[in-house]
């Protein structure tokens, strides 16, 4: 039971933070009913689909999200230092 509360309460947060960061982009709110249809979408898609399959999905996912870190970690390394 406490894994399934979990699960939920971290799917909610990952929806309301990636709205906020789709709102903060786009600069207005006017989209976010489109935000909570894709994403409850791509939720219903990773429930439903092969383990094997959204562990990789996962996996290149957080690569494509670090390529720009480490690009601005490179470009702020003397600032950093």
């Amino acid at each position: 039971m406490g894994i399934t509360l979990f699960a939920f309460s971290t799917i909610l947060g990952w929806e309301y933070h990636g709205e906020k960061a789709f709102e903060y982009l786009l600069g207005i709110h006017k989209y976010n009913m489109f935000y909570r249809v894709l994403f409850s979408l791509v939720v219903y898609l990773g429930c439903t689909q092969t383990l094997n399959l959204v562990w990789s999905f996962s996996d290149i996912a957080n690569a494509l999200m670090a390529i720009p870190n480490l690009i601005c970690m490179l470009i702020l390394s003397k600032e950093v230092a």
